[in-house]
């Protein structure tokens, strides 16, 4: 995770860069409980907002953090490009 400005709504925003639960371990309350470790990090950092991307395919996992309280922001695309080595 890491806390960054978002100037567009001039706040601070939180992104978690990864949150993974191991399949045999779903279920058990683990993803919740590090959600909500994420969120008081990023409150006691001044995060106003928090944010995380999830592939198309994880329909698991979207119908996870919307029924924690996030909601799915379709206005972006995600660019990416190689960088050869120096």
């Amino acid at each position: 995770m890491y806390i960054a400005p978002y100037w567009q709504y001039s706040l601070q925003l939180a992104v978690i860069v990864v949150l993974v639960v191991r399949d045999g371990h779903r279920g058990k309350g683990i993803g919740r409980d590090l959600l909500a470790a994420a969120e008081r990090f990023a409150r006691s950092h001044g995060a106003g907002r928090i944010s995380l991307s999830s592939g198309k395919q994880r329909v698991r996992a979207h119908e996870f953090y919307l029924s924690h309280g996030y909601t799915i922001e379709t206005d972006h695309h995600v660019f990416l490009k190689d960088l050869p080595p120096s």
